[in-house]
């Protein structure tokens, strides 16, 4: 059976060595039936009972020659295939969210598979044809929680399929299958390093399968666990160290420009005064004063706006940021098969993962520190000079590198139980009922959140009793314990002053799904073609989500009465009072009721003109309590013209229903600074951007977001000039409306077309000013009195994205010197991935690195290539090759950037060899391999979203970051 399902999935689906050779027919097979073989399964389709009727594109991809190829994880293995881009992992740049519109997830270690660049949320996961629970309060599904040690396959269907699996199935599906019969005991273990001696890695797992009862029942166990030590420096790469930044303004007359080597002028990692009789002074080791030394806003290929902070070279302060999280993974499997009767089974699997991920983020900032001039530990110079000049105080920026970095810790834990009978009615009908029950502990930790109110008290010390004091201390018995902090130079604050300024705070967010499906399939009648399979299916689900939180917005900053001196700048009461914070969320909940149906009518058959000619027909209809009703169908057919030659074509219409954080997560709200103000240059298209300084900006969900709509056609051929070779070419068209967007109101667009507009766009709305006047023209309009109060970031269904383009997969087989030799080539061509959104201009991921909303890259072309040798029956080697086309820089066509705009292609080698080795009664292999064999370095990038020099965006997003790395092991199986 296995047999002639490779050779049916062969003819029109990808198979990367999954299947054996196959005999030559001597009679022609009579037509699968899915209702007398459920045995037959292919994912995208609950009636489709083989790859050749399968009318929307499949790619199968074997477990096993995934981890060949790349043994590290199974989730960076798949996010390597040209069908992804824009996934996530634990090398994506932090800070950045990785898709439209959807808010940076506080997650270090994820993996989430993003389809074509369309979202992270736009791809249904399936373990098993089961729903996967959400991992992450945003709902996107970390693939890490699916058990991979006994993992046989993963299916990718790279189309709509809303109206077989529903809600979020918008692109495509992912269904990771379990090798449910296996039999025996596995073992791997493994050891990975990189060429540079970091990123040390131990994966160790052990699984086996056991039949009993008269082999009426059949139990899988399996345990693994991964260990990564992640890169916590990017200055542990050479790149690294080039602090790589995209500079200037972005407009014709101050382009955006690449650029190593930039540095902050207004901070330095000892501290600089940017104001009175001291400015362009900088405190030295030991809070000795010396000069600042400038760089130049002339560099090597542009200038940078005086107005902005930033210079190439000089002795300004520049960032760190991580290249890996580190990683600690536990994952416990369990499934039970029971044959209850001869046509009724049960099957129960259990699923436990525990992850926990430091993510080390960058050294606490901060460009505006007001200090005193009777600061208990301002250098005598510093006082005398401020005296003679009648000053009383200055301000300052420092890069505070003698405190720990903020990190985000991240622990989860997920539990996932998927309970099903299954059995047959007669000869032609079959049923199944599921139920999934998912529960996840969603943990993020602070270890060093620092506490603003401590650190405004700390910061203004004044001398009493001959030693140093807190000036808060002095009046407000609260802060009798605290502890003064000399804050001038590197190295000058101690451990006392340090633990004073931290608390560890965290918030943890508990997420539930229930999933009740039941379904019947069967083939009522059959026409002279064929037998006609149909399928019912009813679902309820219903998901939960909360979050409690130690870190609230509501917690400000107490300036009035504090003691705490209230000079401009020194303390804000509208900020919160630790550095990071997240809202509680009340226990939310979502319910829907679906209802489906799916027909497969053979038309023809055994015809000059057509092998077989097959029509496939689906329709669900499901109603959602907080988003509403949501209809969607699918048309396709598939066309075997003949033994060499089948097409296939789908028409889908699909949506993907608002997640409960979209809808409820609760405002909160945090100052930022860096974000510009473009009502000036609306008055004045030469005058630049004023760069707002500590302006709230309030983050929630909108109860009134609708679902996505998405359009999706598809058409494909399947050449077979052989039985060596094939040749698949499958064309993708597709459209999401209501396209679901956090909208920033700090961003440029949205704020040019408010002021363009005088106020009457909805884009005002997320822009509150003080007087309320949007026209740059207005009187006042532009007096301080109508400064930005607070900045808007809202999800709404303001957008349209759409894509087109081709995926191309060729399979050759042959043999060298009577050994068997494999190559498989993949490619996708995606010319556009235009976003259409309300009032702006359109942008365009494809072909560029970065986009709004920590959009990644989507190159044009992606292609990956796999090539298997077995040169003896005991040795085989195994290489890989991935590329992507040229970038350049900014997905939007208002941006500019001076030329070369261009990040160069790249492409990466990997090479592995494995040994079978004697060990006893088991079948045991040596492997060895070398990813990034050539060492190939990251293309020069720079982000233009955070300029600020080394924070992060200085590689593009799938690019390896890592270097020659190394994994070397033992596997095998009795």
């Amino acid at each position: 059976m296995e047999l002639r399902l490779c050779a049916a999935l062969a003819a029109s689906v990808s198979i990367l060595a999954i299947c054996t050779p196959v005999a030559a027919q001597t009679k022609p097979e009579k037509p699968a039936n899915a209702a007398t073989d459920p045995a037959i399964i292919v994912t995208g389709s609950r009636v489709v009972a083989n790859g050749n009727n399968q009318p929307t594109p499949v790619t199968v991809v074997s477990a096993v020659d995934l981890l060949a190829a790349h043994p590290t994880n199974l989730s960076e293995a798949l996010s390597e295939l040209p069908i992804f881009a824009g996934s996530r992992s634990q090398y994506s740049n932090t800070g950045t969210s990785g898709a439209a519109g959807a808010p940076a997830t506080s997650t270090n270690a994820l993996n989430v598979l993003n389809l074509r660049n369309m979202g992270l949320a736009r791809s249904l996961i399936l373990w098993d044809g089961h729903r996967m629970p959400m991992s992450t309060p945003e709902g996107f599904v970390d693939i890490d929680t699916i058990p991979q040690m006994l993992l046989k396959r993963v299916d990718v269907v790279t189309g709509g399929a809303s109206a077989v699996y529903g809600s979020d199935a918008i692109v495509g599906v992912a269904n990771f299958v379990t090798d449910t019969g296996f039999n025996g005991v596995k073992f791997n273990i493994q050891k990975g390093i990189s060429t540079y001696g970091d990123g040390g890695t131990v994966d160790m797992g052990l699984a086996g399968g056991f039949k009993f009862f008269d082999d009426r029942a059949h139990v899988l166990l399996g345990a693994t666990w991964r260990k990564d030590d992640g890169i916590d420096s990017k200055f542990a790469r050479a790149w690294g160290n080039d602090v790589r930044t995209l500079q200037g303004a972005g407009t014709a007359a101050s382009p955006y420009f690449p650029m190593n080597g930039a540095r902050q002028n207004n901070v330095t990692f000892g501290g600089k005064i940017n104001s009175g009789v001291l400015a362009d002074q900088q405190f030295l080791a030991g809070g000795t004063l010396g000069a600042f030394n400038h760089g130049s806003k002339s560099c090597a290929g542009g200038t940078i706006p005086t107005s902005l902070p930033y210079e190439c070279g000089g002795d300004g302060g520049y960032y760190n940021g991580q290249i890996r999280a580190t990683l600690d993974m536990k994952q416990f499997f369990a499934r039970l098969d029971l044959d209850i009767t001869d046509n009724l089974q049960f099957n129960q699997s259990l699923s436990y993962v525990d992850k926990y991920s430091v993510g080390t983020v960058n050294w606490i900032a901060n460009q505006a520190i007001t200090i005193n001039r009777d600061n208990a530990f301002l250098p005598a110079s510093a006082v005398t000079a401020m005296t003679n000049a009648g000053q009383t105080s200055f301000s300052m920026g420092k890069i505070f590198t003698d405190l720990p970095r903020t990190q985000l810790v991240t622990s989860s834990q997920q539990l996932v139980s998927i309970s099903q009978l299954k059995g047959k009615i007669g000869e032609h009908w079959r049923w199944d009922a599921n139920f999934t029950h998912g529960d996840t502990n969603f943990r993020v930790d602070q270890p060093y959140a620092l506490d603003m109110s401590h650190f405004y008290a700390g910061i203004d010390s004044v001398m009493s009793g001959g030693k140093a004091v807190c000036r808060a201390a002095l009046t407000n018995a609260a802060y009798a314990n605290c502890v003064p902090i000399n804050i001038f130079g590197t190295g000058s604050i101690t451990p006392d002053m340090a633990n004073y300024l931290f608390h560890k705070v965290g918030w943890t967010t508990k997420l539930k799904m229930d999933d009740l499906a039941a379904n019947i399939m069967g083939s009522p009648f059959s026409t002279w073609a064929g037998p006609v399979n149909i399928a019912l299916s009813g679902e309820w689900r219903k998901s939960s989500e909360e979050v409690i939180s130690e870190s609230l917005p509501t917690n400000r900053v107490v300036c009035a009465g504090s003691g705490i001196s209230t000079t401009t700048g020194a303390c804000n009461a509208n900020q919160s009072l630790y550095s990071g914070n997240v809202a509680n969320m009340p226990y939310s909940t979502t319910t829907v009721y679906e209802f489906a149906v799916e027909g497969n009518i053979p038309l023809l058959r055994d015809m000059a003109f057509a092998k077989s000619l097959n029509l496939n027909l689906a329709y669900r209809h499901a109603h959602y309590d907080r988003a509403g009703d949501a209809d969607t169908w699918k048309i396709g057919a598939t066309w075997e013209v003949a033994d060499f030659l089948t097409l296939r074509a789908t028409r889908s219409r699909d949506f993907r229903a608002p997640t409960l954080d979209e809808l409820f997560r609760p405002q909160a709200t945090s100052l930022t600074s860096g974000f510009f103000d473009y009502l000036p240059a609306s008055a004045n298209p030469a005058q630049s951007p004023l760069n707002t300084i500590n302006v709230p900006t309030v983050n929630g969900g909108n109860p009134n977001l609708k679902p996505e709509i998405g359009n999706t056609i598809s058409l494909g051929a399947v050449f077979r000039p052989t039985r060596k070779l094939s040749l698949a070419i499958d064309y993708f068209d597709i459209k999401v409306k209501n396209f679901i967007y956090l909208v920033q109101g700090n961003s440029t667009e949205p704020q040019q077309v408010c002021y363009d507009s005088k106020g009457t766009s909805p884009y005002c709305a997320l822009v509150a000013r003080g007087l309320g006047i949007y026209d740059a023209n207005a009187a006042n309009a532009l007096s301080s009195a109508n400064a930005v109060s607070t900045w808007y970031q809202l999800p709404i269904n303001i957008a349209e994205q759409t894509t087109y383009g081709a995926d191309i997969e060729l399979n050759y087989r042959t043999s060298l010197n009577h050994q068997p030799l494999n190559l498989r080539v993949m490619a996708t061509w995606q010319p556009h991935v235009r976003f259409k959104q309300a009032g702006v201009v359109d942008n365009d991921y494809a072909g560029a690195a970065f986009g709004s909303n920590g959009v990644q890259a989507t190159p044009k072309w992606r292609v990956t290539a796999f090539l298997d040798y077995k040169v003896t029956d005991n040795l085989s080697i195994n290489i890989s090759e991935r590329w992507r086309a040229k970038l350049h820089y900014h997905s939007s066509p208002t941006v500019v950037v001076a030329a070369p705009d261009t990040i160069k292609d790249v492409a990466y080698t990997n090479l592995g060899a494995s040994l079978d080795v004697p060990m006893g009664r088991a079948k045991a292999q040596m492997f060895l391999n070398i990813s990034n064999l050539f060492n190939v370095t990251p293309p020069v990038a720079g982000f233009w979203g955070n300029p600020n020099p080394g924070q992060f965006g200085e590689f593009v997003a799938g690019d390896d970051v890592i270097g020659r790395y190394f994994t070397f092991g033992i596997r095998g199986k009795f």
